[in-house]
């Protein structure tokens, strides 16, 4: 049984999923302003079919290899019967391949289990990798100088700043001072869009 599309589609789905709480999240006071719930309600049981669905077709094809490995055994058990009567093979020499092929069964088992869960953890695995490869992807900027700790402060002098792509807005900062000191909590209280995250970034 193919595993690894229906791992994919369930990664796919969550994401889809995680996607749309975030949007609600966010966007709900709007949803509420411009009546849109039981749209949003209609998008979120879509999202949340589709995992469902997904992760019902993985679950389905992983309980199916553990019958579908029996019936494969006892073909193989009667193969194996069948070719050693048309080969003359002597009854004790059958007999203790048959006995070691019983006994490999357990073993034969277990390994097809864990193949079963590797490959229905595919998707999430490859998102995780996707997500921790650099290549392709922009490397932090770094800085020249060497920082060997926060020893008394640090100080905001007269700092205004604007993001590159909002240059016909006003600046997000705008000549900011103040201290955050070492050893003590500094709180950052204001309305939204005040500039905090700007400063905890900076």
């Amino acid at each position: 049984a193919q595993l690894k599309a229906p791992s994919r589609s369930v990664a796919a789905r969550n994401s889809a999923l995680a996607s749309q709480m975030l949007h609600l999240v966010h966007a709900g006071r709007l949803i509420r302003i411009f009546g849109q719930e039981d749209r949003e309600q209609a998008a979120f049981d879509t999202a949340s079919d589709g995992v469902r669905r997904a992760a019902f077709v993985l679950a389905t094809r992983q309980g199916a290899l553990p019958p579908l490995t029996e019936v494969l055994h006892a073909l193989l058990f009667l193969a194996t019967v069948i070719a050693a009567f048309l080969a003359n093979v002597s009854f004790p020499l059958t007999a203790a391949f048959l006995i070691l092929l019983y006994r490999l069964q357990p073993h034969m088992r277990a390994l097809q289990m864990s193949w079963s869960q590797l490959q229905g953890l595919s998707g999430s695995l490859e998102e995780v990798s996707w997500l921790l490869d650099p290549a392709g992807k922009p490397a932090p900027p770094l800085g020249s100088l060497p920082f060997p700790g926060l020893g008394e402060r640090i100080a905001f002098e007269g700092v205004s700043f604007t993001y590159a792509s909002e240059e016909q807005r006003a600046a997000v900062l705008h000549a900011a001072t103040f201290d955050i000191k070492a050893g003590r909590s500094t709180a950052l209280i204001g309305r939204s869009g005040a500039g905090k995250t700007t400063i905890v970034n900076l």
